[in-house]
């Protein structure tokens, strides 16, 4: 993923890269306040932010361990589980590469090889390359299970939406255009640790043999470096349009989630005084205690089950 020399020939690599990701995530940004955060701020307030070491520790499992996902895996029936882990691994592991090998590298080229040293650049560029190849394959896989051989939970007309296309094209599109990018740099004659990893740099060597000039590689190399940049923002700007929501809202919400036993009800301090009970508006409502059992995306709070007929008036 080395950086090109500049976008169109006069416009600096970092300036091209900061504007881009400014407009995009800024668009996300707006759009993810729309959707979400602004129907969760309907609802009563609710201190969730409170025990953070508690917090954590017990998100990890279920964050980063994928607990949910892979808890009704079975190797004779359904893997499903085991290829979400694979795509949230490798989300993770792109998602720190582009922190360092486009956004830090096209503001400072040395960024990556001092943070990481050249060593650790190599390593993290094989790792990168096979993950890319990996996934590749689990893409395969998962387009074949859900549109060749469906099992009957993925035959409801709501597993069908194009969303699910859309994204398993985006992610086969940012790994195809990471080994392309890593192919053409080399086939341009470009050096350095990111040209020890295995599966692109061996396509550029086999792109020099058939007797392409360094010039076409290199403007090809820019071309697949700038629409992979283009494919991540995108991708920004999608996720919170769609029900892939999930990617950002469920860290959170398993953070956020209840710590109180599972079916508690809060009651008021004065029963005889109290002048509601329960929520009878969104302005009453606050998150549900099983809000860990599913992303924010999916139901933030009880307000915005109610939020179309609560905005009127405040009942």
């Amino acid at each position: 993923m080395v950086p090109p020399e500049s976008l169109f020939g006069f416009i600096p690599t970092w300036v091209g890269v900061y504007v881009l990701m400014a407009l995009a995530f800024g668009l996300a940004g707006y759009i993810l306040y729309r959707r979400v955060v602004r129907l969760i701020l309907l609802g009563k307030p609710a201190d969730r932010l409170d025990q953070p070491l508690r917090r954590s520790i017990g998100a990890i499992p279920l964050v980063f361990g994928q607990k949910k996902v892979l808890q009704r895996v079975s190797l004779r029936k359904d893997m499903a589980g085991i290829g979400h882990f694979v795509i949230f691994w490798a989300f993770i592991s792109f998602t720190l590469s582009y922190v360092i090998f486009i956004f830090g590298d096209s503001a400072w080229r040395p960024f990556s090889s001092t943070l990481l040293t050249d060593a650790g650049v190599k390593a993290f560029a094989v790792y990168l390359d096979i993950l890319a190849v990996l996934l590749l394959v689990v893409l395969f896989l998962a387009a074949v299970r859900r549109w060749v051989a469906r099992p009957s939970r993925l035959r409801f007309d709501l597993t069908q939406k194009p969303e699910a296309a859309i994204i398993l094209v985006l992610i086969g599109l940012l790994m195809a255009f990471t080994l392309l990018g890593e192919a053409f740099y080399v086939a341009a004659g470009g050096q350095g640790p990111e040209a020890a990893a295995l599966v692109g740099p061996a396509i550029g060597r086999w792109l020099q043999g058939t007797g392409i000039s360094a010039g076409v590689a290199n403007g090809l190399h820019g071309f697949f470096w700038w629409a992979h940049l283009g494919v991540i923002l995108g991708f920004a700007i999608y996720i919170p349009l769609s029900k892939h929501m999930h990617i950002v809202a469920a860290p959170a919400s398993f953070y956020m989630r209840s710590l109180e036993p599972m079916g508690t009800l809060s009651t008021p301090g004065d029963l005889e005084t109290a002048e509601r009970f329960g929520a009878s508006s969104c302005w009453t409502a606050t998150p549900a205690p099983s809000a860990a059992a599913a992303p924010i995306a999916a139901r933030p709070t009880s307000a915005a089950r109610c939020c179309r007929p609560c905005t009127s008036s405040k009942t």
